[in-house]
């Protein structure tokens, strides 16, 4: 049963990676003008991984970044802990 846990929450943390850097490479072409922002693909995606980026963007003060968003690279280190732990509990 804890196998099982620790794959599912695997699989859920690589895929809320991988939607994370699509969200990142397409904010990119969306600043680039390569991609419209309501494009439904860029507002699904964007739409899904706000939710998530939205706590590290509060806790992370603009004047500390520089005006630079580092939310994903929080989220990204906050679900590497997440896969960490639970494999260390089970």
């Amino acid at each position: 049963m804890s196998i099982a846990i620790a794959q599912l929450v695997d699989q859920i943390v690589s895929v809320v990676e991988i939607l994370v850097l699509f969200a990142v490479v397409l904010s990119w072409l969306v600043l680039l003008r390569v991609v419209s922002p309501y494009h439904p693909l860029v507002r699904f995606i964007f739409n899904l991984t706000e939710p998530l980026f939205a706590p590290f963007r509060r806790l992370l003060s603009p004047m500390v970044t520089g005006g630079i968003d580092l939310s994903p690279i929080f989220l990204l280190i906050f679900l590497e802990l997440v896969r960490q732990v639970v494999h260390m509990l089970l």
